[in-house]
């Protein structure tokens, strides 16, 4: 299963905590989750790879930055 997820959302708002969150759990790291509603409720016989990218190491004046930018990450 290929999930694409793009998190936009105002500063200070909680990016980077539904990011990490998501990680774990498509990573099947069950031991954060004891206790948790979501524990009984998630296959962690599965994981998955998780590819996060740092968007503000991400030149993006033009789209053609953008696109080296992106290509140079791939290739890391």
């Amino acid at each position: 299963m290929i999930v694409y997820l793009c998190s936009s959302r105002p500063r200070r708002f909680g990016k980077s905590m539904l990011i990490s969150t998501l990680d774990a759990l498509f990573s099947g790291r069950k031991e954060l989750f004891e206790g948790l509603y979501i524990e009984d409720k998630w296959d962690w016989s599965k994981s998955n790879p998780v590819i996060r990218i740092d968007w503000t190491a991400i030149k993006h004046d033009t789209p053609e930055e953008i696109e080296t930018d992106l290509s140079d990450f791939c290739k890391k």
